[in-house]
């Protein structure tokens, strides 16, 4: 179980969250919703071990803290960033000068010491079920948006992480695309009893494929249950916020 508690961050005198508490158990797949400015991608790169919270912690199946203070390259950060967790970030960076293979391989292979006929069969396997294995030999100045997204979740899926933090990776993307990755992941998450946490303004996908919904109003956590609150809200802050989004489609 990968949980989070009484997570607060601010920068400089804005806060943007407060006391934060929630958890992602294996194989569960957990929605984060919420306007934007509401604190998801903080929380986000914070889980990730990429920011560090001014008070909180967060911890691994029970085990003591994960020690997320202002060095982001302790020895304990850097392994809870290798073996437990996955991150895709909203702008995924891919080298101009490598082809997509060479630096999917980088990380698995030479940060992770995993073999490297191994890591390959992965990665064809994903690339083509995401329907994008021709493209591996290719660099990235000839890939659309889409396919760029596509390679950044193999990439975090290579490390085969515990869990996996999804910064809306599927926004913008054309329905048929959204429901390829959908599938690839919910398929992947449930054979590696991965626990997913996806960020997403795509309510319908959420609603029908997440097991938890978390709406997070003005850095806090305002409601939270069932993937039915996405249809029958408690609070006004969620009504208002799904009535905006059905007016926006």
């Amino acid at each position: 179980m990968l949980e989070f508690s009484d997570i607060h961050k601010s920068f400089k005198n804005k806060k943007v969250l407060e006391g934060i508490t929630s958890k992602i158990q294996p194989g569960e797949f957990v929605g984060v919703v919420g306007c934007s400015g509401a604190g998801k991608s903080t929380l986000a790169r914070i889980l990730a071990g990429l920011e560090s919270p001014d008070k909180g912690f967060v911890a691994v199946d029970g085990s003591p803290k994960v020690a997320l203070g202002s060095n982001l390259m302790s020895d304990d950060l850097v392994a809870y960033r290798r073996s437990v967790i996955g991150y895709v970030s909203q702008e995924v960076n891919l080298f101009a000068w490598m082809t997509v293979r060479e630096q999917l391989l980088i990380a698995p292979t030479h940060v992770c010491g995993f073999e490297l006929d191994r890591v390959n069969q992965q990665l064809d396997d994903l690339a083509t079920q995401l329907n994008c294995h021709e493209l591996l030999l290719e660099r990235p100045n000839v890939l659309s948006g889409g396919e760029v997204r596509r390679f950044g979740l193999i990439r975090a899926l290579l490390l085969n992480p515990k869990y996996l933090i999804l910064d809306e990776v599927t926004n913008g993307l054309d329905p048929q695309l959204i429901v390829k990755i959908s599938e690839v992941l919910l398929s992947y998450a449930r054979e590696q009893q991965m626990g997913v946490m996806a960020i997403s303004h795509q309510v319908d996908f959420l609603r029908c494929e997440a097991n938890r919904i978390l709406f997070l109003h003005q850095g806090s956590i305002t409601e939270e249950g069932g993937s039915d609150i996405l249809v029958n809200p408690s609070s006004t802050e969620l009504g208002e916020f799904l009535s905006y989004v059905r007016r926006s489609r």
